[in-house]
């Protein structure tokens, strides 16, 4: 289950009660829950851990919505899930070569492809480390981790494109969605940056 820090005590409480959780790794305090730091969990023996039976129909986590009252819900995301989503795709191309930016917080359904889809077909995710996305940090990514690959909600596009078309130089592959995607500014960015392909991922 993933929590974001800043969740509210209450919100997360009743993610804790409601996924039935009894082992988190985090540096905080919860309720009725065991809880061990990172550094705690990468320097336990891995003889520790038993191996655990999956099938196609386990849940990989659980992630929380608002849903419609504004109360926490919790959606099962399946392995065949996932695996239907990043396993040989029609929509991009993601093979060893893929080095696929990752700025979607684990709380949001967008990071399922951003951090599954370069794993699970042999390539390397590469994590955006700031709080909020800028030109700046766009440009670090692609020239000093050799981003080729990168989701973007078609809001943040929009105002990176008005900011600076060429900021998305050295993307091959760039995929928008969440709402509608504005072919002017598509257009700007084609015009701006060469061997870019923007994918309508709406």
């Amino acid at each position: 289950v993933p929590m974001a820090a800043d969740e509210s005590p209450r919100r997360i409480q009743l993610m804790v009660e409601q996924s039935v959780m009894r082992l988190c790794i985090t540096n905080e305090r919860l309720n009725g829950v065991e809880c061990i730091s990172v550094e705690q969990a990468l320097a336990d023996d891995s003889d520790d851990y038993q191996p655990v039976l999956v099938n196609p129909q386990s849940p990989v986590y659980i992630n929380f919505s608002s849903g419609t009252s504004g109360e926490p819900k919790g959606i099962e995301c399946l392995q065949q899930g996932i695996i239907r989503l990043v396993e040989q795709p029609d929509y991009v191309n993601l093979n060893p070569q893929t080095r696929m930016m990752c700025a979607a917080p684990a709380t949001f359904d967008a990071f399922t492809l951003e951090f599954w889809g370069p794993l699970l077909n042999g390539g390397q995710v590469c994590f955006m480390t700031q709080p909020q996305m800028d030109i700046a940090g766009l440009r670090h990514l692609i020239q000093h981790q050799g981003v080729n690959t990168a989701w973007l909600t078609a809001a943040l596009f929009h105002t990176l494109v008005d900011l600076d078309a060429t900021a998305f130089a050295g993307l091959e592959q760039l995929l928008v969605g969440g709402d509608v995607v504005s072919p002017e500014h598509v257009r700007r960015v084609y015009q701006a940056v060469a061997n870019i392909q923007i994918i309508n991922g709406y």
